[in-house]
């Protein structure tokens, strides 16, 4: 499957966007959830969120689609 250019410019704007000294303000409860075998989006990046939001919890999923 091809990415459309909308697809590209998002990806883009992913890799490029810096959010984490914003993570400290954030006040409201929060539940980052992660897939165990995701291949686009590493579980790790849900970890690394989920220590930069005060007072967070993680969950994992075993779903997700593994890298061939």
């Amino acid at each position: 499957m091809q990415p459309t250019p909308g697809t590209l410019r998002q990806i883009d704007l992913n890799l490029g966007l810096d959010i984490r000294s914003l993570l400290p303000r954030v006040q409201a409860p929060s539940l980052v959830i992660g897939c165990a075998k995701a291949a686009t989006v590493p579980v790790e990046n849900a970890r690394r969120l989920r220590v930069g939001l005060p007072g967070s919890k993680h969950a994992a999923f075993g779903s997700g689609r593994s890298k061939r």
